[in-house]
């Protein structure tokens, strides 16, 4: 059952450029799996965003983003699944890419972290 607080999207990593690309395989891994958050992602929503977003973690493709651009309400709790994504895909050796809403960056900067498409971390490690 898919779950009503976030979607999951799975698509080529050059269809997300704009570019069209072809499937290795019927049975291949996407090149990217791209896990979108809904508007709000508080501490009331953090279980099933943190389930869900494990889930579309185990998809197995080569690079996994997380699309906050939608997120309108958040704290700290959105901010450590994040972190805890980042730290999956680099034990995995997986790429890892974040989309930002300006409600994330500005939790992510109250928060003392540094915030950009790499990722989210300490604001003197990026600076």
């Amino acid at each position: 059952m898919q779950s009503q607080l976030a979607n999951l999207h799975q698509k080529p990593v050059a269809a997300e450029a704009g570019h069209s690309s072809e499937s290795a395989g019927a049975n291949a891994a996407p090149a990217s799996t791209t896990f979108a958050l809904p508007a709000r992602c508080t501490l009331v929503q953090a279980e099933a965003i943190h389930r869900d977003c494990r889930a579309a973690f185990h998809g197995g493709s080569a690079a996994f983003r997380i699309d906050a651009s939608a997120v309108e309400e958040t704290d700290v709790s959105l901010l450590q699944i994040i972190i805890a994504s980042q730290k999956s895909c680099r034990a995995a050796g997986r790429d890892f890419a974040l989309t930002l809403s300006p409600a994330v960056a500005e939790a992510a900067r109250r928060a003392g972290l540094r915030a950009d498409p790499g990722g989210l971390s300490a604001a003197a490690d990026r600076a």
